[in-house]
């Protein structure tokens, strides 16, 4: 994978899950008064929601861009290194992506709370591999 690819998939890999982190703690964990007409939004709360939606296609394509010449590769040449945590990655990111997207359109309530769950799940492991799999990654660069 070239230095352009790891940036960008870094970058979007930040961008995605800050925004992300941000939008479930605006929406579950903020505490906000409740007004005459029910529990108050965080003022935030739409505009992260935003930007993770759109920033999202960006780790989409970043990661199909380095699937080939880094993840496969790996598989392929049955890599040790870093294994478990780029297998978890590799078999997270569909459903997570597919959660999200599913999320989004779907009208029932039952539907959009499985997928709340689905994207949830699979995110926050996404996003725990991805951490440690950089800094395995950094570390054994040092070493």
């Amino acid at each position: 994978m070239s230095r352009a690819e790891a940036l960008i998939h870094h970058a979007a890999a930040a961008l995605v899950g800050i925004t992300g982190l941000a939008y479930f703690w605006t929406l579950w964990l903020a505490e906000l008064p409740a007004d005459e007409f029910g529990i108050g939004v965080h003022p935030l709360q739409g505009d992260f929601q935003h930007f993770h939606i759109l920033t999202a296609p960006i780790l989409i394509f970043a990661s199909g861009l380095i699937w080939k010449r880094h993840a496969w590769a790996r598989i392929k040449e049955q890599h040790k290194k870093h294994r478990r945590t780029g297998i978890l990655l590799a078999t997270t990111l569909l459903p997570m992506v597919l959660s999200g997207y599913l999320l989004q359109i779907s009208v029932e309530e039952i539907w959009r709370e499985i997928w709340r769950w689905v994207h949830s799940g699979t995110s926050g492991l996404w996003l725990l591999a991805y951490g440690i799999h950089q800094f395995e990654r950094t570390r054994n660069q040092k070493a």
